[in-house]
């Protein structure tokens, strides 16, 4: 069994195993739930429904932040939860269980976050990514339980978010503000916080560039200083 990042207790929970078929069913707790129930539902290629026989069963009971159990049989897998957030986390770990044959082991797991802040720093400023490459690294990043995206919008090689007051900043490879509220609706479905990065002061060539007249301006050249290993002469 391959999990990652490894669940606190994780271990066999009898013989056999669930077999997920083609199209397997997640039921949630009420119709208020179902949107998760639709985005767990897409990670394992199935469908979402309030209530009923599933494959896949999302309670909510005790406990609270991204804490979860797992219950794995052969009759299907119960992830319980105190929030909208631990069912998920318990439902990727439902998804990596997944073998080629659309079986997922019969286990007992539970687990909760050792670090609040898990993140991934994704430089677009440097080489750029569409708004669905954002979203299949977003994708990742849930699965793994990642929980921040660190997103470099600007940098003395480009700035990627559109400013309507200073319309020169961007090129063609740049995010509107539709672009980017679709980027931060999108993470935050799958619990994923979008944590924007702008330079300043520093690294902004690219906004000096498209606005020369925000570049400092001195009558004589800034040398560097120098530093001897000799000491003092």
């Amino acid at each position: 069994m391959h999990v990652v990042p490894l669940p606190r207790h994780l271990s066999p929970a009898g013989q056999g195993v669930l077999e997920l078929g083609g199209s397997p069913r997640v039921a949630v707790p009420s119709g208020r739930l179902l949107g998760l129930g639709r985005i767990v539902a897409a990670l394992l290629g199935g469908s979402a429904q309030v209530g009923g026989e599933a494959e896949v069963t999302l309670t909510l009971g005790a406990g609270d932040g991204e804490e979860y159990e797992l219950v794995v049989t052969a009759e299907g897998a119960t992830v319980t939860a105190g929030s909208a957030e631990g069912l998920f986390r318990g439902a990727t770990t439902v998804a990596q269980l997944v073998t080629e044959d659309r079986t997922v082991p019969c286990v007992r797991a539970g687990d909760g976050p050792a670090l609040a802040w898990r993140g991934l720093s994704l430089d677009v400023a440097r080489r750029f990514f569409t708004v669905e490459q954002v979203k299949r690294v977003i994708d990742l990043l849930a699965l793994y339980k990642f929980n921040v995206l660190h997103l470099h919008l600007t940098d003395s090689q480009a700035w990627r978010l559109r400013i309507s007051a200073w319309p020169r900043l961007t090129g063609p490879e740049s995010y509107t503000h539709d672009d980017y509220r679709e980027i931060v609706a999108y993470a935050a479905e799958r619990f994923v916080t979008v944590v924007p990065e702008i330079d300043m002061p520093g690294h902004v060539l690219a906004a000096v560039r498209a606005y020369p007249e925000l570049g400092a301006r001195t009558s004589r050249p800034i040398r560097s200083s120098r530093f001897s290993t000799r000491g003092p002469r």
